[in-house]
């Protein structure tokens, strides 16, 4: 029903429309159609950030932010092209400072299932559906619980263009969570080393310049950005750089009405990656130094009207990473 050289497009098309962040989703979009050989059963990686010791602006208190992230998804019946997939994304923010000024911890924690649902003459269909979680105490705020669902149709042209159409339902989305959001995009791979995407609201475009350097970028506007660059030096060693744009929310107890408390983060990095096993990315650990700008807590429904609660210092960083599949 689904030929391998159409899902392997539509695949194409879907990791680049919701390229992201280091961690991306894995219970929404890219859970069903985000690169995953059919053989893999499980593709993980988790991350932790260090900020040098920071302030709040303005006030002076002291504020120190640590962030620990895993995602990952796995293939129910490895072997199956169409098998169902089941993927989970955990964010921490460890927030150390004055404690009347913004909670310890805030964790955004979620699962989600996806497959593929028909091919009904030449449009390919899937569902992804999850469940989260985005609060300051684990499971203890009623109001934190979340839904997930995604419906995406794909239409292939020709071996190298496509059309996508995807609707997307986030309740925790820092923009329009009560609202699902249609989004429609051209894809064309016009070199193997050239593949871009244009639509609404994603675009994005991943380019092999030479056979050892890769360039990468992808926007969601108000949502997230993302741009990076890899070179690979010897047959281990890799050098990368990349730019981030990232905004999540979290439910609390305490804020009026319909208000999160939101968060926002900008940042830019350089680092080296390790992958011991030539021609076999299974495992691989990377590190890297960089600097956080534009870091701003605040309350609001979302981000199109929200009030200042810290306006974080700028602050470089470390971060480690490790990547797992087999």
């Amino acid at each position: 029903m689904f030929t391998h050289a159409r899902m392997r497009l539509a695949a194409a098309a879907f990791a680049a429309l919701v390229t992201g962040n280091l961690i991306q989703a894995q219970t929404g979009p890219s859970l069903l159609v985000a690169p995953f050989p059919k053989e893999q059963f499980t593709d993980a990686r988790g991350g932790w950030t260090y900020e040098d010791a920071g302030h709040v602006k303005g006030s002076d208190d002291s504020l120190r932010l640590g962030f620990y992230e895993t995602a990952g998804r796995v293939r129910l019946f490895p072997g199956n092209l169409t098998s169902p997939r089941v993927g989970w994304e955990f964010q921490y923010i460890d927030i150390r400072g004055n404690p009347d000024l913004l909670p310890g911890q805030l964790t955004d924690q979620s699962v989600g299932v996806a497959f593929p649902v028909a091919k009904v003459d030449e449009w390919i269909f899937g569902v992804a559906l999850g469940l989260g979680y985005a609060g300051a105490s684990p499971f203890g705020e009623g109001t934190a619980w979340y839904g997930k669902a995604t419906a995406v149709a794909f239409r292939q042209f020709s071996d190298s263009d496509a059309l996508v159409f995807v609707l997307d339902y986030d309740g925790n989305r820092t923009f329009l969570p009560d609202v699902p959001l249609p989004g429609v995009a051209y894809t064309r791979r016009v070199s193997p080393s050239l593949f871009y995407v244009v639509g609404l609201p994603l675009s994005s475009v991943t380019w092999k310049p030479l056979d050892k350097l890769s360039v990468e970028a992808g926007w969601y506007p108000i949502e997230s950005f993302h741009a990076s660059a890899g070179y690979e030096f010897t047959p281990h060693w890799s050098a990368f750089a990349s730019l981030d744009y990232r905004s999540s929310a979290f439910r609390l107890e305490g804020l009026s009405g319909n208000d999160r408390l939101l968060f926002q983060q900008r940042r830019a990095e350089v680092g080296l990656r390790f992958a011991p096993r030539v021609g076999k990315d299974t495992f691989a650990v990377t590190a890297a130094a960089g600097y956080a700008w534009g870091q701003e807590f605040s309350t609001g429904f979302d981000s199109r009207k929200s009030d200042e609660v810290a306006d974080v210092s700028d602050e470089p960083y470390v971060r480690f990473g490790v990547e797992v599949k087999f």
